[in-house]
């Protein structure tokens, strides 16, 4: 995914590439949206962000748009505004009975294969699900190795990021899951489908398979 930020004041974004087209929206400074092409003369971007409360889809003036850093996601107490859902997720858990818990449901309704119970592995879902509702794409699969190209990739961990780990011997198996500390050999990881519910969990540093951070 490449990535762009907002550094107009208020930013008209257009059915197409030109000022002919009509306004669909007016985009706020700072904001982060995927690049998805450019007009043959450059003047212009194809762009989208998926947020809350609705879908930005459209063209806006290139000029006004500058690769983004990573620097833009600052959200409460500097964390990036994804973490901050991940964390009024936490004690979201698999329900013991028959019946599944809707909200896990929902989760994986941001993934292709769309499971439809909570016995099926939830971790990627829970992260394709934060992101999303952070108005960023994810990988749109429930496999957790699907985020090792997403992104970029950072040489050390930093708050919120993703983090991949290796989980068993298997090469097709794994975990992801959100950082938020460094402890020695351990690594302090907020994630879905930990222990069956979303929490707070420490897992070795040495699985790590890869951090990564949006934008490309």
């Amino acid at each position: 995914m490449t990535a762009v930020e907002v550094t107009a004041s208020g930013l008209n974004l257009r059915r197409g590439p030109g000022t002919a087209f009509p306004v669909l929206a007016v985009l706020p400074r700072g904001m982060v949206l995927e690049r998805l092409s450019a007009s043959p003369d450059g003047r212009w971007l194809e762009v989208r962000r998926a947020a809350p409360e609705g879908l930005y889809a459209g063209w806006a003036a290139a000029r006004y748009l500058l690769p983004w850093t990573g620097d833009a996601f600052r959200g409460p107490q500097g964390q990036p505004p994804w973490l901050a859902l991940a964390k009024r997720e936490i004690g979201v858990r698999e329900y013991p009975d028959e019946t599944h818990n809707p909200r896990i449901v929902a989760y994986h309704a941001t993934t292709a294969l769309r499971a439809t119970t909570d016995e099926v592995p939830w971790c990627s879902a829970f992260v394709n699900w934060c992101l999303r509702r952070a108005g960023l794409r994810g990988t749109d699969s429930a496999a957790a190795r699907s985020w090792l190209t997403w992104g970029r990739a950072l040489e050390r961990p930093r708050t919120g990021c993703v983090v991949v780990l290796r989980r068993g011997n298997n090469p097709a198996q794994g975990h992801v899951a959100f950082f938020i500390a460094h402890r020695g050999a351990l690594l302090d990881l907020l994630g879905g489908n930990q222990e069956n519910r979303v929490k707070v969990r420490a897992y070795r540093a040495d699985s790590v398979l890869g951090y990564r951070w949006p934008g490309g």
